[in-house]
C-alpha cells in the first residue's frame, strides 16, 4: 500500500491589468453525447504575461507565445500552431552547417580530390543541416508547453501517492450528508491514452450506480508527474496506486476516520495496457481489497492451449516476445510432449538430453534478450537529445493521432457521439505538457528494462516456477480470492485480437466475457451499451 496525500488543482493568482479565466476542462452534459471536451479560456500563472513596449508591438515574455510572436490564447489554438521557419531562419541553419563543414574541410583537406572525401563532406553538411532546422523547429513547439495543473479540467486532482503526483479525474464524489457510496471503480487507460478515455463513461455510471467513479493518468502520460525512477512505470505500482487513490478519497469523506468509513466495494477497470495494471493489482492483492474486476479489450497474452490444462511448474513467458520460449519448453521440457515423442527419444537418456538442450536454448535466449534490452536502453540515454527533436514533429500534428486512432477505433460510431476533431484533440492535448516526450521515452525504457533486464532474466531461469504468464497467475489469484471477472471486447478489434480474451474467459474461474458491435475502445464507441453491461455486472455479482 502507497502513501497518498491530495492537492486540488492549483489555483491562479491575478495579475494587475489582466483578466483571468478558467480551464473548465473535460465535461459531461449528457449520456448521449460529449458536447464539449475544454474550453477555449487560458489563464496564466505566475508572472507569465505579455508586455508592450511604447511602440505598441507585443514583447514574448512568457512560455506561452508562440514563435511567429503571436499569443497563444488557449488549448485549442496551441493545438493548431504549425511551426515554420523564416527565411531569415532558415538561412541561419544553412550558414551554420556551411561554416561547420567549412571549419572541417580547412583542418582535414586531403592532397588530392576524392570523391569518397566529398561524399562525407556532404552527409556531413546534410546533417549539420538537419539538426540546426529541427532544433529551430523544437524551439518553437517548447514555446507551446505549459505546466500539468493548466491543463486539469474541473474534475481533476492532483494525489501523491509514494511521492509522486499522479493526475486524477473524480465523479461521484457526494456531500458528506448525502448517502453513502456502495461502489468504488477506479479506471486505468491503455497505451497512448489517458483519462480522457474514460470522460465519455464517467460521470454517468456514477450517477447510475451511486459510485464513486475515478481514473488516474500513468506515469509518462496524461498530465501525471514523470519521475527519474522506473519503478514507477511499473504495471504493478499503477493498479495497488487504484486502490490506493480510491481508499484515500473515501477516507476524506469521512474525515480520515477509518472507523467511520462505510463499506464499499472496490472495482478496477483496465483498458489494453491498463488491464495488465489490474491483473497486477489483484495478483498481489493480499489484503482481498478488491470486489471484482473489469477488463476491456485485455491486452494479457493467454498461450495457445488453455492454461488451466497444464501444470503450474511448467515455465510460461510473460509477453508476446517470448512465445519462442513457449514452444522451447513444449518441446524440450514439457513431459507430455516428451511422451507424444518417445518413438524418437526411446530412452530416459534421450529425454534427460532434450531437456537439458531446452535448458541451454532457454538460458540463451534469455541472456540474448536482456543483452538487447540493455542495448536498447543505452540507444535510449544516448540518442534521447536527438529523439526529442525527432518525437514533436512526427507525435505534434493532427495527422498522426487520428491515423493511429482510425485504426483503434470505428470512426462512425465515435462521429456519432462527438466531433472527430475534438475526439483526436482530447487525446493530443497533453502533448502540450512540459517534458511530455521525456516521459514518454523514460516509460518505454523502464518497460524495457524491467520486463527484460538481466536481472529479471536471471530471476526467471533460476527460479522458473515464478515466471508463468501473467494469465496463469492472474487465474491462481482469481481462483484464491473468488473475485469475478468481466470481460468486454469489440468484435472487430484490430490491435487485440478477440480470441485472445475467448482463451482467457476460458482460462479464468468466475470470468465472463461481452463482445460488442465496435473496435478496441468499446468505453468510448458504445459509451450507453458498455455502461449498461458494467451495471449488469455489478447488480448480478458484487
Amino acid at each position: 500500500m502507497h502513501r497518498v496525500s491530495v492537492s486540488s488543482r492549483q489555483q491562479s493568482t491575478a495579475i494587475p491589468g489582466r483578466k483571468m479565466g478558467g480551464f473548465v476542462g473535460l465535461q459531461i452534459f449528457g449520456p448521449n453525447r460529449l458536447r464539449h471536451i475544454y474550453s477555449e479560456v487560458w489563464h496564466p500563472l505566475g508572472s507569465s504575461h505579455l508586455a508592450h513596449d511604447d511602440g505598441g508591438t507585443v514583447q514574448r515574455t512568457s512560455a506561452h507565445v508562440c514563435a511567429t510572436e503571436a499569443t497563444v490564447v488557449g488549448v485549442e489554438d496551441a493545438l493548431e500552431f504549425t511551426p515554420e521557419l523564416s527565411h531569415g531562419e532558415k538561412a541561419i541553419s544553412l550558414m551554420v552547417a556551411l561554416g561547420i563543414c567549412g571549419s572541417v574541410y580547412m583542418l582535414t583537406k586531403p592532397m588530392t580530390n576524392s570523391p569518397v572525401y566529398a561524399c562525407g563532406m556532404a552527409v556531413l553538411c546534410g546533417c549539420v543541416l538537419f539538426i540546426t532546422y529541427a532544433y529551430q523547429i523544437e524551439k518553437k513547439y517548447r514555446v507551446l508547453k505549459r505546466p500539468a495543473t493548466e491543463l486539469g479540467g474541473t474534475n481533476s486532482k492532483w494525489m501523491a501517492v509514494d511521492a509522486v503526483k499522479l493526475h486524477v479525474t473524480v465523479e461521484g464524489l457526494p456531500d458528506k450528508s448525502k448517502a453513502c457510496i456502495r461502489h468504488a471503480f477506479h479506471c486505468l487507460h491503455g497505451f497512448g491514452s489517458h483519462t480522457f478515455s474514460y470522460s465519455m463513461i464517467q460521470k454517468k455510471l456514477a450517477e447510475d450506480l451511486s459510485a464513486l467513479v475515478s481514473a488516474h493518468d500513468f506515469c509518462g502520460f496524461g498530465l501525471s508527474q514523470r519521475p527519474r525512477d522506473g519503478k514507477y512505470y511499473s504495471m504493478r505500482f499503477h493498479g495497488e496506486a487504484g486502490l490506493d487513490i480510491i481508499e484515500q478519497l473515501l477516507a476524506d469523506q469521512v474525515n480520515g476516520d477509518a472507523t467511520a468509513m462505510p463499506a464499499v466495494k472496490k472495482i478496477l477497470v483496465g483498458h489494453s495496457m491498463g488491464a495488465s495494471a489490474v491483473a497486477e493489482a489483484l495478483i498481489h492483492d493480499e489484503d482481498e481489497r478488491i470486489a471484482g474486476v473489469v477488463l476491456i479489450a485485455p491486452a494479457i497474452v493467454c498461450g495457445w492451449t488453455t492454461p488451466a490444462t497444464k501444470k503450474k511448474s511448467q515455465s510460461r513467458k510473460d509477453g508476446i516476445i517470448n512465445e519462442f520460449l513457449l514452444f522451447i519448453d513444449s518441446m524440450f521440457e514439457t513431459e507430455d510432449a516428451l511422451n507424444s515423442s518417445s518413438s524418437s527419444v526411446g530412452s530416459k537418456g534421450g529425454k534427460h538430453a532434450g531437456k537439458m538442450v531446452g535448458d541451454f536454448l532457454r538460458v540463451f535466449m534469455s541472456l540474448l534478450r536482456a543483452l538487447l534490452a540493455e542495448f536498447i536502453n543505452v540507444i535510449f540515454r544516448v540518442a534521447r537529445p536527438i529523439l526529442q527533436v525527432a518525437i514533436h514533429p512526427l507525435v505534434f500534428p493532427r495527422q498522426f493521432w487520428s491515423s493511429g486512432l482510425s485504426q483503434a477505433v470505428r470512426k462512425l460510431k465515435i462521429q456519432a457521439s462527438m466531433d472527430w476533431k475534438r475526439y483526436v484533440d482530447g487525446y493530443r492535448m497533453p502533448v502540450l505538457v512540459e517534458n511530455w516526450e521525456e516521459g514518454l521515452m523514460r516509460f518505454v525504457s523502464a518497460r524495457i528494462t524491467a520486463r527484460n533486464g538481466l536481472l529479471h532474466e536471471l530471476r526467471r531461469v533460476l527460479h522458473p516456477e515464478n515466471t508463468m504468464l501473467q494469465a496463469e497467475r492472474l487465474r491462481d489469484a482469481c481462483k484464491k480470492r473468488n473475485v469475478p471477472v468481466l470481460i468486454v471486447h469489440g468484435s472487430d478489434d484490430g490491435l487485440v485480437p478477440v480470441g485472445n480474451s475467448h482463451r482467457l474467459v476460458e482460462c479464468l474461474p468466475h470470468a465472463s466475457m461481452v463482445t460488442l458491435d465496435c473496435g478496441h475502445c468499446p468505453h468510448e464507441e458504445m459509451p450507453q451499451e458498455f455502461i449498461k453491461v458494467v451495471e449488469q455486472f455489478v447488480r448480478s455479482k458484487l
